[in-house]
């Protein structure tokens, strides 16, 4: 597992989402979901344990409009989508304070397919 670092803090190299504690090898969430595997290799972080964090950060900070986050008047859906190797982790929203759309792109992981993408572009 490599280490990624971000302005001087260490994200956890398991989910590369949030910040490690001062000598701790993993966040706490990850540290958890490590615990629970009997400190083993850390299983890989989950589709839904990244949506999940997002939509965490998503209620708590609300519309990018407004603020507002409470529930029956900010609703959101999220999801992921796989296209030619690469996962989109993403979100719909609606604010019915300020009447607003929006779509959220969360993070894109995963490595291009060139061959599916070069096969795809002859086709057409």
């Amino acid at each position: 597992m490599k280490h990624t670092q971000i302005k001087g803090i260490n994200l956890c190299p398991r989910c590369e989402l949030r910040p490690t504690s001062f000598k701790q090898r993993y966040c706490s969430p990850c540290q958890l979901r490590v615990s629970m595997y009997g400190g083993m290799a850390a299983p890989i972080i989950t589709d839904e344990e990244i949506i999940e964090h997002y939509v965490f950060e998503i209620v708590r900070k609300g519309c990018r409009e407004c603020e507002e986050n409470r529930e029956g008047l900010f609703f959101y859906e999220a999801g992921v989508q796989e296209e030619n190797g690469l996962k989109w982790y993403m979100s719909k929203i609606y604010c019915k304070t300020c009447d607003i759309h929006y779509d959220e792109l969360f993070e894109v992981r995963g490595k291009l397919n060139e061959s599916n993408r070069n096969s795809e572009e002859t086709q057409e």
